[in-house]
């Protein structure tokens, strides 16, 4: 991570990047989103309303309209995948956001964060976000944010704990692009 700063932050927007202990070393996580068939009706490949890669971590926030900010707050209440009240919400046009709890995501918003992950973290499920950056999510015990910079341009974060991402099938408010699943894998472990 040389030539790299990381910092803590506020709660913004999505896009996050952090280091992490991995094989001896310190590596950065990003985080994405993967490519499940979705659209608009609340209903995914996997029969869900969200990605089926994040279906077991039940705490899934209504976001505000054309926004990316919780509803009600990110202490919930949260909705479990399967809920018809997230369904409703989600098939008329509702963001849909993921408060991670033991998922570690990589939020990478730079080239450099890109590569950095590519080499030094294993493969896992990985949303494309609707600006065209990359969430990449781990199973790990760290918890908190740390928010990466070089030069004073933003590269990216990590977030887990109470912090939150969004999720696919939502469209970001500026761009009005859907985040997409680009790799279903399963949800890879690091120490």
């Amino acid at each position: 991570l040389d030539g790299f700063e990381t910092t803590g932050g506020e709660r913004s927007q999505i896009g996050t990047l952090a280091v992490f202990p991995f094989a001896g070393q310190k590596a950065v996580m990003v985080v994405a989103m993967n490519n499940v068939n979705s659209d608009r009706t609340g209903q995914s490949s996997c029969g869900q309303p969200v990605p089926s890669r994040l279906v077991g971590t039940e705490r899934f926030l209504k976001l505000e309209e054309e926004s990316k900010a919780p509803k009600i707050g990110p202490d919930g209440p949260f909705f479990k995948a399967d809920s018809p009240e997230l369904a409703k919400w989600i098939e008329t046009g509702g963001n849909v956001g993921l408060n991670l709890g033991d998922l570690v995501a990589l939020d990478i918003d730079s080239h450099e964060f890109q590569q950095l992950a590519d080499n030094k973290l294993p493969e896992t499920f990985s949303v494309r976000s609707g600006i065209g950056g990359e969430h990449r999510y781990f199973r790990s015990e760290w918890s908190g944010r740390r928010q990466f910079s070089q030069n004073g341009d933003d590269m990216g974060s990590v977030r887990s704990g109470n912090w939150y991402l969004v999720i696919p099938p939502s469209i970001h408010p500026e761009t009005g692009e859907q985040y997409q699943v680009l790799r279903d894998n399963p949800i890879t472990p690091v120490p």
